[in-house]
């Protein structure tokens, strides 16, 4: 079964096959140093919960990356809190949406 598709700029990302009762994870990418947008992901059958979390850095060569609100330690390599996620509602058409800014990624795990 395929599972999730998503547009960015004309562009199709490849479908995951999974299967039902699981949870799938959608890395997304954003390799643009300019520009962030909305990302829509919908999958072919009904799901249960989507939950998004993000990474980001104010610049690529940065090591103040931000993964899911938290920030690493740069003596330790130890995360300095616990990363937070934020639950998604998928909105009348059936798609989960978010803003992804420039040069940076997010992991949408979503349960069939």
């Amino acid at each position: 079964m395929y599972a999730f598709s998503t547009l960015a700029q004309g562009r199709v990302m490849l479908p995951a096959a999974i299967e039902r009762g699981k949870a799938v994870r959608v890395f997304i990418i954003n390799k643009s140093l300019h520009s962030g947008g909305v990302v829509a992901v919908r999958a072919s059958e009904p799901t249960v919960r989507a939950v998004l979390l993000t990474i980001d850095a104010p610049a690529l060569d940065s090591n103040a990356v931000s993964f899911g609100g938290t920030t690493f330690d740069n003596d330790t390599g130890f995360l300095r809190g616990t990363p937070q996620t934020v639950r998604l509602q998928q909105d009348p058409s059936g798609e989960y949406r978010f803003m992804l800014g420039n040069a940076s990624m997010a992991v949408l795990t979503v349960q069939l």
